[in-house]
């Protein structure tokens, strides 16, 4: 199947010039699926007990670079830059380092699932004293691996630590995702922003906006990294 019968495309005016946010079908994310990851990144404890490490470099990448002619299996690597990867002959994933959630049944389970806000909310408050069944809810419900289901939950964790009552309020008035007067995120998704956030990008690794996916939350053009995933 070619890419162009594969990939919906979205307009979106990007930094640097014109980018097409994506959305794949389902051969192209099943395939992606199947794939087998040599050297998955763990999460071993709670990230928002370690914080923030050094920053990678700011050009850095994730890449996969396969093992096999048949592209069955294949190792992650972060680059500093995507010509750096590409002259290694890897395949550029997503932008900034490696993490949890840079493997390509990840990758799967973002393209399946446009939007991971709503299944990762439901299993955060159906098993709010939990953190093995909420982790093993948001596998089920979205297919991810068990590292970046597992940061899911944490970031879930340390967002209702710290934005829970903000949240209540825009759950209980049916806030959107993104204020229709200017498409700014709600309160909760902000407070989540700042206080989750950076930790959740820095161990996740693979965001919609770093790999170019469409989301069901708005963001800024300049937030969303040009990739397109031929790869598979």
């Amino acid at each position: 199947m070619s890419l162009a019968a594969a990939v919906c495309v979205l307009s979106l005016a990007a930094v640097g010039g014109a980018f097409e946010l994506r959305t794949y079908t389902r051969p192209v994310y099943t395939a992606f699926a199947e794939k087998k990851c040599l050297n998955p990144v763990t999460i071993d404890t709670d990230p928002y007990d370690i914080g923030l490490p050094s920053p990678s470099a700011p050009e850095s990448v994730c890449a996969v670079k396969y093992n096999d002619s048949e592209r069955t299996w294949y190792s992650l690597e972060t680059y500093n830059s995507v010509p750096e990867a590409e002259r290694d002959g890897a395949h550029v994933t997503h932008g900034t380092q490696c993490g949890a959630c840079s493997t390509l049944r990840d990758l799967s389970a973002f393209m399946e699932h446009t939007d991971l806000t709503n299944p990762v909310r439901s299993c955060m408050l159906k098993y709010v004293w939990s953190f093995e069944r909420a982790t093993q809810c948001i596998i089920d419900e979205t297919g991810m691996t068990v590292p970046c289901a597992a940061t899911f939950a944490y970031n879930g964790i340390n967002t209702r630590w710290q934005c829970g009552g903000i949240c209540m309020l825009v759950y209980m008035f049916g806030v959107p995702n993104n204020v229709p007067e200017d498409n700014r995120l709600n309160a909760c998704l902000q407070c989540d922003e700042v206080n989750s956030g950076p930790v959740f990008k820095h161990f996740a690794g693979r965001t919609r906006r770093q790999s170019g996916l469409k989301s069901a939350i708005v963001r800024p053009s300049d937030e969303v990294f040009a990739v397109v995933h031929d790869y598979y």
